[in-house]
């Protein structure tokens, strides 16, 4: 099998007309967890969903997990509290991202591995600090 060759007509620009590439537009509003991306950042994936909803409740309870940004409403009544997490629930992004990037994350999902070792008396501390401190010297 062969092939055939063409030539380049001899009116053919060396460099075309470069075209704008259209910018696409930001997204104006602001971004959103659903309930799956918090069951994925908090860890949560082994559970059924209603566990994880639970547990997510939990998280805001005691340590202060953002609730979301949209009500619930049952039986014509406002929900509110951690109460108010529920199948699709929207929590806003960047609260979220805040939240998990604390000094002290919570567990599972994206936070740091916590040793849970005793703190060290203040005589042994200072002795780790001079220590520290002497290898840094060198």
């Amino acid at each position: 099998m062969s092939a055939e060759i063409l030539p380049f007509r001899a009116d053919t620009p060396t460099n075309p007309v470069q075209r704008p590439v259209p910018q696409r537009a930001l997204p104006r509003g602001r971004r959103t967890y659903s309930l799956a991306d918090m069951v994925r950042l908090c860890g949560l994936e082994g559970y059924e969903q209603r566990t994880a909803i639970e547990h997510l409740r939990i998280k805001a309870r005691q340590q202060g997990l953002p609730l979301p940004r949209n009500t619930r409403l049952h039986s014509g009544r406002v929900i509110t509290g951690p109460d108010t997490i529920g199948a699709r629930s929207l929590w806003d992004a960047l609260l979220v991202d805040d939240w998990l990037d604390r000094p002290c994350p919570p567990g599972g999902g994206l936070a740091v591995a916590v040793s849970h070792r005793p703190a060290l008396d203040t005589p042994r501390r200072l002795g780790v600090a001079a220590r520290a401190a002497a290898v840094a010297r060198r």
